[in-house]
């Protein structure tokens, strides 16, 4: 997740426009290259690009990430098992008509769901899970770019239906539905070992989205699209 903020709307607003205009950038030069070469592909080349970048961008930055929180024994938990009551003279669930003044919006109630916790001297095992969690996500979120660019790539070159391609899938498939499932599993328990130390929670909670599972199933049926495309494509060959 690539997160954008600053102290004011406005800096929110300078610092997002920097990153719109950053991929415009790029855009905008794959595709006046092309038009210099007189390519026939400026659209598969400026995905290509910008697949590739995201993905060897985002391969580094996880890499750093992974190395320091190792290195580094502070962190920065946010959880649900820890909560604090941001309002106790609000009465959550007992609202009174006759309480509120005014014609204008009025706070009925503030809750808080999840809890920021600064933990400082967490063992190595708590902190390995921990970085091992995030950087198994990120290996999720960063296969589709990966897979994007290997079939960008195999098609300005041809070859579409290419094995390249159809294993790109399988594989993609299987790294998906691992690394996305494994870093939801990891990442609670490095959360536990270190809120434990501590003394703050007694349990582990593990939440599994569908996400990983819908990514996979999408590349292997697309990966079986791609095989079947293939077949047709050699059977046609064949004949001519």
């Amino acid at each position: 997740m690539i997160s954008v903020g600053g102290s004011s709307v406005g800096e929110t607003l300078g610092f997002l426009a920097l990153a719109i205009l950053f991929v415009a950038a790029i855009a905008f030069w794959v595709i006046a290259r092309g038009r210099r070469r007189g390519s026939r592909t400026i659209a598969l080349d400026t995905t290509f690009t910008l697949s590739s970048w995201i993905t060897g961008l985002g391969a580094i930055f996880g890499i750093i990430r992974l190395g320091a929180a190792l290195v580094n024994e502070r962190a920065t938990i946010t959880t649900s098992h820890v909560s604090l009551n941001s309002a106790d003279a609000l009465p959550c669930g007992h609202f009174v008509e006759g309480d509120r003044t005014g014609s204008g919006p009025w706070v009925d109630c503030i809750a808080s769901s999840t809890t920021r916790v600064d933990i400082d001297g967490i063992a190595l095992g708590a902190r390995a899970l921990l970085a091992v969690g995030e950087f198994l996500t990120t290996i999720a979120v960063l296969t589709p770019f990966a897979l994007v660019a290997v079939v960008c790539f195999e098609t300005i070159r041809g070859r579409t239906f290419g094995r390249t391609v159809i294993r790109s899938l399988w594989i993609a498939a299987g790294v998906i539905l691992a690394t996305g499932t494994l870093g939801s599993i990891v990442s609670p328990f490095g959360e536990y070992l270190a809120l434990s130390s501590v003394n703050l929670t007694q349990s582990v909670q593990v939440s599994l989205t569908l996400f990983p599972l819908g990514g996979a199933l999408l590349c292997a049926a697309f990966a079986a699209i791609f095989r079947h495309g293939s077949r047709l494509q050699s059977d046609t060959e064949g004949l001519v």
